[in-house]
């Protein structure tokens, strides 16, 4: 009597531990297959796409139509197409959303969150196409490549590197006086050199707005002037190009010998320039004497 007691509460025992476990399986099963766009009970379609990159897609992932998820991603190969080797990507998705993807859609992959997950993303389409149905190939859009973008990325920071570094050994040089602009820079008796060489331009100048001389004659006679303008035209006509020499500028910045010829073609020039403001020379009496102007004017006349 008591070893069937026993027995019978045996048999309980297993049988409501059976109960429970297949009522967990439905629940579970309820939970993720009905639940879903894409559940057991939900018909689907088949679509394809082609890509030359999936970049990192794998089998199982979800299909978005306009971000919202509607199918998943059922299988993944390789396949050659003119010559070419491509990934066809085979999904499904549910038969309800069928007629918002139109024949047009896009198929892209994109990423979903900080952990870089991959979804295959489908466009609505343009509303004139036709929707698509069982077995139709959707067109793809070309896949950004993350890591060729990246790897260019670095090497427009190596070249930004280098350029940096010419610029800070131009500074080095200039700051530490090395050269003919780090000397204009540095050494304050070239900066008193051309500011003594501006009084005699000054007279010079004011020599011309006063009428004095045969400049001065140059710049108000009108006949002279367009005298010298055709002479000038007549001197053109024989020049073709002038070509700046290559590299001027580093020889420039690194050449000693550039910064004393400066100097001293600065001295010279203020010399001549004060002789000619005292009259001394071609070039003094070209400035004051008025009778050497109207010879000047005839001799041009005539060559023209």
């Amino acid at each position: 009597m008591e070893e069937r007691f026993f027995a019978r509460k045996k048999r309980g025992s297993w049988l409501v531990g059976f109960l429970f476990v297949v009522g967990l399986a439905a629940g579970a099963f309820v939970i993720l297959t009905v639940g879903t766009e894409e559940g057991v009970f939900v018909p689907q379609i088949t679509l394809k796409t082609r890509m030359p990159n999936v970049s990192g897609l794998l089998t199982g992932a979800p299909v978005r139509l306009e971000g919202y998820r509607v199918g998943t991603v059922n299988d993944i190969k390789f396949i050659e197409v003119e010559g070419k080797v491509q990934l066809e990507i085979t999904f499904e998705v549910s038969s309800k959303v069928r007629k918002y993807i139109k024949k047009d859609s896009k198929c892209s992959i994109g990423t979903l969150g900080l952990l870089g997950d991959k979804f295959l993303g489908i466009t609505a389409g343009s509303p004139e196409a036709p929707p698509v149905v069982d077995g139709d190939y959707l067109p793809a859009s070309t896949p950004l490549d993350i890591e060729a973008l990246m790897n260019r990325g670095v090497e427009v920071f190596e070249d930004f590197k280098a350029s940096a570094q010419s610029l800070r050994d131009i500074s080095e040089k200039i700051n530490t006086g090395k050269g003919t602009l780090g000397k204009l820079v540095n050494d304050p008796n070239l900066y008193y050199d051309l500011s003594k060489m501006t009084e005699p331009l000054t007279k010079l100048w004011q020599k011309v707005e006063s009428g004095e001389g045969t400049v001065s004659a140059l710049f108000n006679d009108k006949a002279m002037y367009d005298s010298l303008i055709t002479l000038l035209g007549k001197v053109n006509a024989l020049v073709d190009t002038l070509n700046m020499a290559q590299g001027s500028f580093q020889a420039f910045v690194k050449n000693d010998t550039l910064y004393q010829t400066l100097t001293k073609t600065i001295s010279e020039l203020e010399r001549v320039l004060n002789n000619i403001n005292e009259g001394k020379g071609s070039a003094g009496a070209i400035i004051s004497d008025r009778e050497l102007y109207e010879k000047l004017s005839r001799s041009i006349d005539e060559f023209n």
